[in-house]
């Protein structure tokens, strides 16, 4: 799949400092542009069901946010960064995990975690991932989808750029032409920082 660095996102001085020569920009974010774009959350759905390790397969973002699912979907893409978690833990349904708040706040804080490093790590601070840029308050809250989609542009590069892609990329390219094209907007904001810490 080829993605190509948008032009259409010029961030602003403002949403960005300087960090050993890197642009970084810092979640001055309040909502994602894409938020309100109902079609673009079924395309993220789908893409999800891909996944061959979920113990669940969510049919909501609600069910997506209050699950193992992302986890699982990094420890298939990169089992070493994310190794797999206690299958007591990532097998239980949404609904109960919901119910056990510090639980479900543990698995996103090591998945934040894990997720820094690899991106330190793989991608050598070409493209900074700061834990504290995902709110858990308000991803677990599930206040608005904006911040499920923020972190999904990172887990899609990881996909994309990790030590699997090949097998990565030819599943999205498995899905309908629609969905692709949905995908491939949710990552266009974090290339085009890319873009701008190597070419600005």
């Amino acid at each position: 799949m080829q993605i190509m660095t948008p032009s259409i996102y010029q961030p602003s001085e403002a949403d960005m400092t300087m960090q050993s020569g890197v642009v970084q920009y810092r979640s001055a974010r309040k909502e994602h542009p894409l938020a309100g774009y109902a079609r673009l959350h079924e395309s993220l759905l789908r893409w999800v069901t891909t996944f061959e390790e979920l113990s669940f397969k969510p049919m909501s973002l609600d069910e997506l946010i209050l699950s193992g699912s992302f986890y699982q979907m990094l420890s298939e893409i990169d089992p070493t960064y994310f190794p797999h978690l206690n299958p007591k833990i990532v097998k239980r349904e949404p609904q109960k995990l919901a119910q056990d708040i510090t639980v479900l706040k543990s698995i996103y804080t090591k998945l934040l975690k894990n997720l820094e490093n690899w991106f330190a790590v793989k991608l050598d601070d070409t493209i900074i991932f700061d834990a504290e840029m995902i709110s858990l308050k308000r991803l677990i809250g599930q206040k608005d989808p904006s911040e499920l989609l923020f972190l999904t542009e990172y887990i899609l590069i990881v996909a994309c750029r990790g030590e699997r892609k090949d097998l990565m990329i030819q599943r999205i390219l498995d899905l309908p032409e629609e969905d692709q094209t949905n995908l491939q907007s949710l990552i266009q904001r974090t290339l085009a920082e890319e873009s701008a810490s190597h070419y600005g």
